[in-house]
């Protein structure tokens, strides 16, 4: 997943502008996987759904699933501890 990457859902043609685009992506250590962040149009932005990020300068495509904004913590609990 890189930052820049064009969105688009799994049956849509991987041309063009795309659904969204992701703006930034890091490692997060608490997940132990990469988290990104991302625009994408609000009829495709359903949590739990996957998506695929195209990354047209590498040729590189790769599916990632919608989370939840509040992934860590959702239930307060170590900010209330």
């Amino acid at each position: 997943l890189r930052g820049g990457a064009i969105l688009f859902l799994p049956g849509d043609a991987v041309a063009g502008h795309g659904r969204g685009r992701v703006t930034s992506v890091t490692f997060s250590p608490e997940l132990g996987r990469y988290v990104g962040l991302a625009l994408l149009a609000g009829d495709a932005a359903t949590e739990g759904s996957e998506i695929v990020a195209a990354y047209p300068m590498r040729a590189e495509t790769v599916r990632a699933r919608i989370g939840s904004p509040v992934f860590l913590d959702p239930k307060g609990e170590r900010l209330h501890g």
